[in-house]
């Protein structure tokens, strides 16, 4: 299995197959993540005999089934995919992984910047009384509570319309008889 597969050769070995041309980004990457997320399922159908270290040369018929409709690539074409991208799928962390390696950058390089993984922003960039664009921003330091990282910082941005001062904006309630509520997460 290689330690890094560059992207050149990638694109390469995908630009001989002409159905492959045509894949966009938004696919290529879809079927990376989906397969990644099915890794444990493919290593389980596949036979004692085989490496549980590389990746395996063939996928079961119902992943190849899941992957072409979850990311419009038509089902002939899975297994042409799955040979180019298999050392890919199989090297790359899990969407958990990642999380953990993500939020390990910005502790490491962005919070001494100021910069953090979460910033909570208003529903929409629109003042709902001008129409207008909200471009001006105040952010405030603040404290978010998350299960998988406990406590971590984050900014809580403020956005309002060019020419007024944040100080100045109303809350809708004292402007008008409509009150503004943001959707309650699910």
């Amino acid at each position: 299995m290689p330690k890094n597969i560059e992207i050149c050769s990638l694109l390469a070995r995908m630009s001989e197959h002409e159905v492959l041309r045509g894949l966009t980004v938004t696919q290529l990457m879809a079927f990376v993540n989906h397969a990644v997320c099915l890794r444990r399922s493919i290593q389980l159908t596949q036979p004692l005999s085989e490496d549980d270290i590389a990746a395996p040369e063939f996928i079961p018929g119902s992943i190849s089934e899941f992957l072409s409709e979850s990311v419009g690539i038509p089902y002939q074409h899975i297994t042409t995919c799955w040979s180019i991208l298999k050392d890919l799928v199989w090297q790359q962390p899990t969407s958990e992984e990642l999380s953990e390696k993500q939020e390990e950058q910005f502790v490491k390089h962005g919070w001494r910047r100021g910069i953090t993984s979460i910033s909570l922003y208003p529903p929409t960039n629109h003042c709902s009384q001008l129409l207008r664009r909200l471009k001006k921003a105040e952010a405030r330091q603040v404290v978010v509570y998350t299960l998988a990282h406990g406590a971590r910082p984050a900014y809580s941005v403020h956005l309002y319309c060019p020419g007024k001062s944040p100080s100045a904006i109303h809350p809708p309630s004292t402007n008008s008889p409509c009150r503004l509520q943001y959707q309650l997460p699910p």
